[in-house]
This record gives structure tokens, sequence and C-alpha cells, in this order.
């Protein structure tokens, strides 16, 4: 029981400090998975992808679920 609960104490810490990562994207669109308060570090992600054509990230939409956020952008 005791190794139970040390082994779901160490997986948290994991879990809550994972980066927002990419789900798709169609230029000029992309979109970012993020939990949390991770939406500044989606913004960067999705500055940097836009960046790439020389463009700007532009927030369209965030859509909520369960366990995590769907962030949608525009590259303008």
């Amino acid at each position: 029981m005791r190794l139970g609960f040390v082994a779901v104490f160490l997986i948290l810490p994991a879990c809550a400090t994972s980066e927002p990562r990419r789900v798709s994207e169609t230029p000029p669109t992309v979109s970012y998975s993020f939990t949390g308060e991770q939406i500044e570090e989606a913004n960067n992600k999705a500055q940097n992808y836009c960046a790439a054509y020389d463009l700007d990230a532009e927030l369209l939409s965030i859509d909520k679920r369960a366990t995590d956020s769907i962030a949608h952008y525009k590259c303008r």
C-alpha cells in the first residue's frame, strides 16, 4: 500500500510539468494541448511556429476538455 502511494506521488509532478504539445497543424493554423495555467507556454509555442512563416500567432479559440484544453491559433 505504501509503495503505491509513493508511486502516485512521484507520477503527479511529472504530469503537472509537461509542456503544451502540438496536436494539429494545417498551415496557417496550429493547435496545442495544454493543462492548467500553461496558456502562455502554448502562446509562445504558437508564436515560434508562426515565426517560421514570418507571421504572428493569433489565438482563435480554446476548447476546454475534462483533462486538458486545446488552443487554436492562426498565423497572420
